[in-house]
């Protein structure tokens, strides 16, 4: 039911209340779905901090449908919270799905060169 809700206020831009019905839908769910919807809304809502926890459990979890891109995002969420080692270590994992792949490869090289990666992220 707090997806649903979640899903409504996200659909019509309320991400404050979206995020709390997450959060609340995280909380009795069994994979890390919503855990990483909810990590992509606080990461487009400069809540970093937040988006890291929530994109950790989201992986901790696990059964994503978009692991990869996952694993992309906590890499950015930890990148923008200074913590190069997360996020090298998130986007080296993001390297074993065929979808985020060159992605995570060019955030890699990005991260070497000491460039910062582009980081804002679409509405999953």
């Amino acid at each position: 039911m707090y997806k649903l809700l979640g899903d409504s206020y996200a659909l019509a831009d309320d991400d404050s209340h979206a995020i709390e019905a997450y959060g609340k839908a995280a909380g009795m769910s069994k994979d890390g779905n919503v855990d990483y919807v909810r990590g992509s809304l606080l990461m487009n809502n400069d809540r970093g901090k937040e988006a890291v926890e929530a994109l950790r459990q989201a992986v901790a979890k696990g059964g994503l449908k978009q692991p990869g891109e996952a694993y992309i995002l906590l890499g950015d969420a930890e990148n923008n919270a200074n913590n190069s080692a997360g996020a090298t270590a998130a986007w080296e994992k993001a390297k074993a799905y065929p979808s985020t792949k060159q992605m995570a490869e060019q955030r890699l090289k990005s991260g070497k060169s000491g460039k910062a990666p582009v980081t804002k992220h679409s509405k999953p």
